[in-house]
């Protein structure tokens, strides 16, 4: 009695699971693994149900039975890295990204994982290329636009990063209002720019990178006591995720000091 729809079949196994009929749930995947109308969708459903019962094993082995049934199937390339990771394989999981990206018929999601990857390795040029491959398919998500452009900002490409950015004005989510707001700064558009790292502060006070746009705005208009408390605060925020550097805000701190 599995419905056949695919989305169906998504909603009955998440309300089965949500009445704590875990067992009926799986069971009922388990069964259409021998039928006819089995999809690759069945071993991804599988493996994230083994996922959320902590049960990473059992998801890469759904993974891997799914692959050779369906070797293009983009979700299961994204189940095998993802059980991966959570057995601490990293390098193993990587693998999984690269061979899904030269396999799956789709390969968008993989590449969102694979450009994450590179920037929290450091290896930035990496993630920028993936990024832009995702741009040039006209797959840019909202998130990874914002990574994009918060990378070629950091490169100094500051004409490409503004045309992306700007894809998120009028927005309230902080993050890319605080990368729309360095982009137009870098732009010479000080109104904008300060219209947008105002709503960034305002979710993200506490962010040195945010501070740090904010306090150089500052300092642009002549607001230098602000500027100043801003950077201080920066600094002493400052964590190993942040892509300002210390080295940035001392220098910052030091033209204030000295009135350039």
């Amino acid at each position: 009695r599995s419905p056949n729809n695919r989305q169906m079949l998504a909603l009955r196994i998440d309300l089965l699971e949500q009445l704590g009929r875990d067992v009926e749930a799986k069971a009922s995947l388990v069964e259409r693994l021998s039928s006819d109308t089995v999809t690759e969708d069945d071993y991804a459903m599988l493996g994230d149900m083994a996922r959320r019962n902590d049960n990473a094993v059992e998801a890469l082995d759904y993974a891997r039975r799914g692959l050779a049934a369906f070797p293009d199937a983009e979700s299961l390339y994204v189940l095998s890295y993802l059980a991966e990771m959570d057995l601490n394989n990293k390098d193993a999981a990587m693998a999984a990204l690269q061979e899904g990206r030269s396999k799956a018929a789709e390969t968008a999601r993989l590449r969102a994982y694979l450009s994450n990857e590179f920037i929290l390795a450091g290896d930035f040029d990496a993630a920028i290329d993936v990024l832009q491959s995702l741009n040039q398919d006209g797959r840019l998500t909202n998130v990874t636009a914002n990574n994009l452009a918060s990378l070629l900002l950091e490169r100094g490409e500051y004409d490409q990063a503004l045309e992306i950015a700007t894809n998120f004005e009028g927005t309230d989510n902080p993050y890319f209002a605080d990368t729309l707001g360095w982009a137009y700064y870098k732009a010479g558009n000080i109104e904008q720019a300060t219209r947008y790292i105002r709503v960034a502060v305002n979710g993200l006070g506490a962010n040195a990178d945010v501070l740090f746009h904010a306090a150089t705005i500052d300092a642009a208009q002549g607001r230098l006591a602000t500027a100043r408390e801003r950077f201080l605060k920066a600094k002493e925020l400052h964590g190993p995720s942040n892509q300002t550097s210390l080295s940035a805000i001392d220098e910052a701190l030091a033209g204030l000091s000295s009135g350039q």
